[in-house]
């Protein structure tokens, strides 16, 4: 978990809404499926990048799994781009994932990629 890739994330995204699609979230739920994950991940940080409780994080991680492709996210939210980027950046998304299937994911992982300035591990 790299902070100085969230702060150049947030410094990019500071005060704006983002809108993902359809096969964004897909990837983007895959993680907030296990917030528990999440947390630890966090927490573990020196110093930790949030100053929520491990409840208001799994709370959000709920929100934020039930939005679609026509909700708007609001990245100038510290905990909400913390989720986000998280979700993102410890993606296991593709671990394991036959390579027919692998093309469909693999252009919603490269805008993600390009609208959070992240990388999503393909692999």
């Amino acid at each position: 978990y790299s902070t100085a890739k969230m702060r150049r994330m947030m410094m990019n995204e500071q005060n704006q809404v983002m809108k993902f699609t359809k096969t964004e979230w897909e990837i983007i739920k895959h993680r907030l499926a296990v917030s528990d994950c999440i947390w630890e991940v966090m927490s573990d940080c020196e110093p930790c990048p949030i100053t929520e409780t491990e409840e208001e994080l799994h709370r959000r991680c709920g929100e934020l799994y039930d939005y679609t492709q026509d909700d708007e996210v609001d990245i100038s939210d510290n905990l909400t781009a913390q989720i986000i980027y998280d979700c993102c950046d410890g993606s296991t998304f593709f671990y394991g994932m036959p390579a027919n299937l692998r093309a469909r994911y693999t252009k919603a992982a490269y805008s993600l990629e390009r609208k959070l300035s992240i990388d999503i591990p393909l692999e």
